[in-house]
């Protein structure tokens, strides 16, 4: 759906934010960032959800609306959380960690995927079977990696840039 591109906007405008930011302090900057991102996203969530049920004729008639709906709340209220902490966890990432930290980060997601490949491949008729299953795989996958970066960036003893 079209309707979350502008969520992934709005979290790189913040990243953008926090790589300007003169601030030393990367923890301040970080919430100050997930603050942003967060009323943003929210804001635009709710004009969103405001129009599509002011509005249900823009639906073409083909499309079930109790699915849309459904589908669409579990889709943005997903994408919304994750866009919230991964661009200000992104900026962090890549403004006040070292190399190693990226390539801890990068080797893990690499891992990862290659992981998630083969378990797409092994339920890929049960996954796929459902878009609420394949909506929720992906979710699950997003957050995964969320979680991978957050670990590296904040509970590993990392060297800063300086």
């Amino acid at each position: 759906m079209g309707l979350t591109a502008p969520i992934f906007h709005i979290g790189n405008i913040v990243e953008k934010i926090i790589y300007s930011s003169s601030e030393r302090e990367g923890r301040k900057v970080g919430l100050a960032g997930l603050i942003m991102t967060t009323v943003m996203i929210s804001i635009y969530v709710v004009c969103l959800m405001i129009i599509i049920n002011l509005f249900p004729g823009l639906l073409p008639q083909s499309i079930d609306h109790g699915i849309m709906k459904s589908l669409f709340i579990w889709m943005i209220s997903g994408y919304s959380i994750y866009a919230a902490f991964h661009y200000p966890l992104n900026g962090l990432l890549f403004k006040y960690r070292n190399i190693g930290t990226q390539k801890r980060v990068a080797l893990k997601y690499f891992f990862f995927a290659a992981i998630t490949l083969i378990v797409f491949f092994c339920f890929k008729g049960f996954i796929i079977s459902d878009y609420f299953r394949l909506l929720g795989f992906t979710i699950v996958i997003l957050y995964s990696l969320l979680l991978i970066k957050g670990f590296e960036t904040f509970f590993r003893r990392n060297e800063r840039y300086d």
